[in-house]
C-alpha cells in the first residue's frame, strides 16, 4: 500500500489580524482596494477517530499519487491525490469591517463552517495544472451586516449545504440529506479544470494573461434566507452542470470578446 495517513485529533487553531488588503496595482497615485479588518477566526479539526457518514469507517487525510492505466476512461495522466471521508472541522469567522476603497460597507460573521469530505487531485499538462476539486461543505450561519451594524440591516444564510445531490422534499429541511460531493473539474469524466498562464493580443499588445476553465457539477440547499427583518423561507438549487466556465485574468473591455 503506497501513499501517506495522516489523522488529527482535536486540534485548534485561533488567528487573529488586524487588517488585510487586496490592492487594484494599476500604477496610479490612489489605487483601488478592498480591506478586512479586525478578524477572528477559530477552528477545530478531527480525522481518523470520526464516522461522520455513518459508514463504519473512520476516515483520515490520504496522499498519494495516482497512476491511471491506458484503458482506464477517464484522466489518462499521473496525479497527486489528497482526499479525506471523514473531516470534522468546525470554523467561525468574525470580519469587523469589510472596506471598499475607505469606504466602510458592513462586517461579516460566519459560524459552524465545515467541510464533511473532500478531495484534491493535482495533474498537469504541456502549458498547465488540471485539478479536479470535490467537497461537502456546510455553514450554520452566515451574517452580513451592511451599513452601520447598530441600523440592523443584514442578509443571512441559516444552514447551507452544498454536495453532489439531496434526498428530502426540498420544501421541508427536516427531510435533507446530503450525497456525493460537488465537484470543480472531474478526472472520472476525463473533463478536468485548467489553470495556465500564458499571453494573449489585446489591442495589439502581447500582455500576460492566466485562463481558468472550470465546468462544475453539484447541488445547494439553504434552511432559511433572511433580509433585513423579513424571512423568505428554504431555497433549493439542485442539478447544477456548468459544462463550461472560462475565466480570463485580467479580463477584457465590455465588447472586446
Amino acid at each position: 500500500q503506497a501513499g501517506i495517513s495522516v489523522a488529527v485529533d482535536n486540534a485548534v487553531f485561533y488567528n487573529q489580524q488586524s487588517s488585510v488588503r487586496f490592492i487594484d496595482a494599476d500604477g496610479t497615485a490612489t489605487p483601488g482596494y478592498l480591506g478586512f479588518k479586525n478578524i477572528k477566526t477559530l477552528t477545530t479539526y478531527n480525522t481518523g477517530n470520526v464516522d461522520l457518514d455513518n459508514d463504519g469507517i473512520m476516515g483520515e487525510i490520504i496522499i498519494d499519487v495516482a497512476s491511471p492505466a491506458e484503458t482506464d476512461p477517464g484522466y489518462k495522466n499521473p496525479y497527486v491525490s489528497l482526499e479525506c471521508g471523514d473531516f470534522e472541522v468546525n470554523s467561525f469567522i468574525k470580519i469587523g469591517e469589510i472596506d471598499f476603497n475607505g469606504k466602510s460597507i458592513g462586517s461579516l460573521d460566519i459560524t459552524g463552517a465545515g467541510l464533511p469530505k473532500w478531495n484534491l487531485y493535482f495533474g498537469a499538462h504541456n502549458s498547465g495544472i488540471d485539478l479536479d476539486a470535490g467537497f461537502q461543505f456546510k455553514i450554520n450561519s452566515l451574517k452580513f451586516n451592511y451599513g452601520p451594524e447598530i441600523d440592523g440591516n443584514w442578509l443571512g444564510f441559516e444552514n447551507l449545504f452544498i454536495a453532489d445531490s439531496f434526498t428530502g422534499i426540498p420544501e421541508d429541511p427536516s427531510t435533507w440529506s446530503p450525497s456525493g460531493k460537488f465537484k470543480i473539474g472531474n478526472f472520472a469524466d476525463n473533463a478536468p479544470a485548467t489553470f495556465d498562464i500564458g499571453t494573449r493580443e489585446f489591442d495589439g499588445v502581447s500582455e500576460p494573461v492566466i485562463f481558468i476553465s472550470a465546468p462544475m457539477t453539484g447541488s445547494a440547499r439553504i434552511e432559511n434566507i433572511h433580509i433585513g427583518d423579513k424571512d423568505f423561507g428554504a431555497a433549493a438549487i439542485d442539478g447544477i452542470n456548468v459544462h463550461r466556465l472560462t475565466i480570463e485574468m485580467p479580463g477584457r473591455d465590455l465588447g472586446n470578446i
